[in-house]
């Protein structure tokens, strides 16, 4: 496998892993909800939220990062 492929492996399985743990939260909101005195279906507008900006940021983060130094941590953009 190339390097590059196996980047995109990685990435993948970062975001997969990433966005699946997120999301487990909607088990909780009844929970959630009767710990906070809220309806649970306030509770699910926060995932919904969180869905919406996880699936616009996603495609957009390697195209802001693609400056960042990919050697280095913390990363830094020029």
């Amino acid at each position: 496998m190339t390097r590059s492929r196996y980047s995109l492996l990685t990435l993948s399985l970062g975001y997969f892993a990433m966005g699946t743990l997120s999301l487990a939260v909607v088990g909780l909101g009844a929970p959630m909800g009767a710990s906070l005195h809220v309806a649970p279906a306030r509770i699910g507008y926060l995932v919904t939220v969180f869905a919406l900006t996880f699936a616009l940021a996603a495609p957009a983060a390697p195209y802001l990062l693609r400056r960042c130094s990919a050697c280095r941590w913390p990363p830094t953009c020029p």
